[in-house]
């Protein structure tokens, strides 16, 4: 599902830039407008971000506040009575002596369940999808059952927001 343009073509020089750095960035940009949805992540404090990681060089902030932006309007979309919390942790045993811990990027409460989105930097084209989806499956799948079991409650829907080609992928 297409939420927004990508931010590849916003890119000064997409194969000199660290994707880990970036995707951090990106990461901190997303999770930051997500502590106040009452108070935008404004471009300024969104550059300030990108300065931290390096990356400002590379990334546009205009370009990353409109992908945030797009991602607000779409969980605001799909889920309009949804509750939504950033960077939630998330520890759980899973029955055969290992515990999983982790952060969940957007927690989004409804009355009837959950829905995970977790954020990849992931870069590609809708061939890579089936790809990519595979690939996190496993987590999205691990932090599902540990939401479960700390509330009770059904997670109905997982899925991926990739902003660096504008897509959500529904996991489950």
């Amino acid at each position: 599902q297409s939420v927004y343009g990508d931010l590849l073509h916003s890119l000064v020089n997409p194969g000199q830039l660290d994707w880990n750095v970036a995707g951090d960035a990106l990461h901190a940009c997303l999770a930051a407008s997500f502590t106040d949805t009452s108070a935008p992540l404004e471009q300024e404090e969104i550059q300030d971000i990108l300065v931290g990681f390096g990356v400002n060089e590379a990334l546009s902030a205009s370009e990353v506040k409109a992908q945030t932006a797009a991602l607000h309007d779409w969980v605001r979309s799909r889920w309009p009575q949804g509750i939504v919390r950033a960077e939630v942790p998330v520890s759980c045993g899973n029955g055969d002596g290992q515990i999983l811990q982790g952060w969940i990027d957007l927690l989004v409460e409804n009355p009837d369940g959950y829905v995970i989105i977790d954020h990849k930097s992931s870069m590609g084209s809708a061939k890579r999808l089936q790809e990519i989806s595979e690939a996190y499956s496993g987590q999205l799948y691990a932090y599902a059952s540990a939401v479960e079991i700390a509330t009770g409650k059904k997670v109905l829907e997982t899925w991926l927001f990739l902003p660096v080609i504008g897509m959500a992928i529904c996991i489950s």
